[in-house]
C-alpha cells in the first residue's frame, strides 16, 4: 500500500509521500504533467513496484482536475488505459466539513459540466471527468468517533465537540455562539494572553498577507524579548525570461519595456511584500508543513550589496517528527535545507514587471499559518483569528485543530 496526502503536512502525520512526488505529477497544473514516458514516470513506476492499493488522505484538498490528473498518471503507469486509475485500488479519507481545494472545483462542487459541452475547455472537461471517477466510489465507511476532542472533564468541553457538530453543517445554535464568544479574552477576565500558554503559539488566520504581518511582529518581538539578534536573510535573485508566476495584479501595458535588474530594483524587490509559492525575501523556520526550529546556518554576502547576506544551507531540527533522522556528522532529526530555484514574474511597486530566478531556503516564520496550512494538524494549544474567516468551513477547520475548550482561545 502507497500512503499519500495533498499536502506535505498531511502527508508526515501519516508517514507518507505527497502523491505529486510520488506519482511525479503536480495536480492543479497542466503544464507540469510529465506526459508519458520519460524520466519522472520512469522513477513512478519503480516506486509504485508491487503496490496495490493507494491510499490517499484528506480528499477534501483534492479537486475535480486533480483526481482526472492523478488517473491520468495511473493508467501511464500501468498501462491498463481501460480500467479507472489504472486498474489500482483506491483508499481515501478526509471530511468534507473542511475547507475545499485552494484551487479547482471541490468534488461536490454543483458549478461541475454546467458549461455546455461546444463551450467546454480542456479544463472543464477534466473537472467532467474527475467528477466521474469521483461518482465511482461506492463503498463508504462514515467514521463518527470524535478522535481529538476526546477530553470529556467538564461542560465546556461537550460544548466545544457540541458547536464543531453543528459547524459542520452551518446550524451552530445561540448557545454554541455563546460559546464561542466565551474564548474571547475581551469577553472572559479568566482568559488572558499574558499566560505563557498562549506564548509563541502559532495562530491561525484566514489571510496570507495577516499571517506575514503576525509574522514580522513576532520576530521583532521574540528577539527583543530573549535578547537575541535578528538575522536577516536575502534572496539571490536574477535576471530571467518566461512568464513565471506573478506576484500581485498584471502589468497595466501588456508591451511594457524591459526592466533591467538593477541594485535600484533589487532593493524594491526585496522590500515588496512576500510573493506566493514559498518564495519569501526573509526565511525561518517553517517547513512543508514540518516545524522545525534553527540550529545554524552558513551564508555569504551578496556581490554588490555589502552588508545583505543570502542563506547557503540553514540547518533545522524537526519538532515531533513521525520518524526519527539521522544523517552522517549531524545530531539527530537534523536535517540541511539549502536554496532552490525558482523563476517567477514580479511586479514592482511602479506595477512595471520583471522576470526573475530566485535562489531562497524555502522556509517560513511559524508565528502565524493560514486556515489552509492548518489542514490535518493536531494542537494541543490553539489559537485562531476567525475575522476573516471565509466561510463556515474555515472556522471549522480552524477551531477543530485544537484538543480542547480550556486550549482554545479566539
Amino acid at each position: 500500500m502507497a500512503v499519500t496526502a495533498p499536502t506535505g503536512c498531511a502527508a508526515s502525520v501519516v508517514r507518507g509521500s505527497t502523491y505529486h512526488s510520488y506519482l511525479g505529477v503536480a495536480t492543479g497544473d497542466r503544464r507540469a504533467y510529465a506526459p508519458r514516458g520519460g524520466r519522472a514516470l520512469d522513477e513512478a513506476r519503480l516506486r509504485m513496484r508491487g503496490v496495490d492499493y493507494i491510499f490517499m488522505d484528506e480528499i477534501s484538498m483534492v479537486s475535480c482536475q486533480d483526481l482526472y490528473l492523478i488517473d491520468k498518471r495511473l493508467k501511464d503507469v500501468t498501462t491498463l488505459e481501460d480500467m479507472p486509475f489504472g486498474g489500482l485500488s483506491i483508499i481515501v479519507a478526509g471530511d468534507f466539513a473542511q475547507l475545499p481545494p485552494a484551487r479547482g472545483l471541490s468534488l461536490y462542487s454543483g458549478e461541475v459540466s454546467k458549461v455546455q459541452r461546444p463551450r467546454q475547455s480542456q479544463t472543464d472537461q477534466e473537472n467532467t471527468l474527475g467528477l466521474l471517477l469521483w461518482n465511482l466510489f461506492v463503498t463508504v465507511v462514515v467514521l463518527r468517533q470524535n478522535m481529538r476532542q476526546t477530553n470529556t472533564s467538564d461542560a465546556a468541553e461537550d460544548s466545544l465537540r457540541t458547536c464543531l457538530e453543528h459547524m459542520r453543517y452551518k446550524d451552530c445554535t445561540e448557545a454554541d455562539l455563546e460559546f464561542l464568544r466565551s474564548r474571547i479574552p475581551s469577553n472572559n477576565p479568566a482568559l488572558n494572553l499574558g499566560d505563557p500558554m498562549w506564548c509563541d503559539v502559532s495562530v491561525i488566520t484566514a489571510w496570507n498577507t495577516h499571517k506575514d504581518q503576525i509574522n514580522a511582529m513576532n520576530a521583532i518581538r521574540f528577539a527583543r524579548e530573549n535578547n537575541r539578534p535578528l538575522h536577516m536573510f536575502y534572496s539571490v535573485d536574477r535576471q530571467g525570461r518566461g512568464k513565471g508566476r506573478v506576484r500581485q495584479k498584471p502589468a497595466r501595458d501588456t508591451n511594457e519595456p524591459k526592466i533591467r535588474l538593477t541594485p535600484a530594483v533589487q532593493e524594491a524587490l526585496w522590500r515588496s511584500p512576500p510573493i506566493p509559492a514559498n518564495t519569501y525575501p526573509h526565511v525561518y523556520h517553517y517547513v512543508l508543513g514540518q516545524e522545525a526550529v534553527v540550529k545554524g546556518w552558513t551564508s555569504q554576502e551578496i556581490p554588490g550589496f555589502p552588508g545583505r547576506f543570502a542563506l547557503e544551507v540553514l540547518f533545522v531540527k524537526l519538532v515531533n517528527p513521525k520518524d526519527n533522522i539521522k544523517l552522517p556528522h549531524l545530531e539527530e532529526n537534523v536535517v540541511p535545507l539549502t536554496r532552490m530555484s525558482t523563476a517567477l514574474r514580479a511586479v514592482l511597486p511602479n506595477d512595471a514587471g520583471i522576470h526573475i530566478s530566485r535562489q531562497q531556503v524555502p522556509v517560513l516564520l511559524n508565528f502565524a499559518m493560514t486556515d489552509y496550512a492548518s489542514q490535518g494538524k493536531t494542537r494541543e494549544v490553539n489559537v485562531v483569528d476567525l475575522l476573516r474567516s471565509r466561510n463556515h468551513q474555515a472556522m471549522y477547520t480552524a477551531l477543530s485543530r485544537g484538543t480542547s475548550a480550556a486550549s482554545t482561545i479566539i
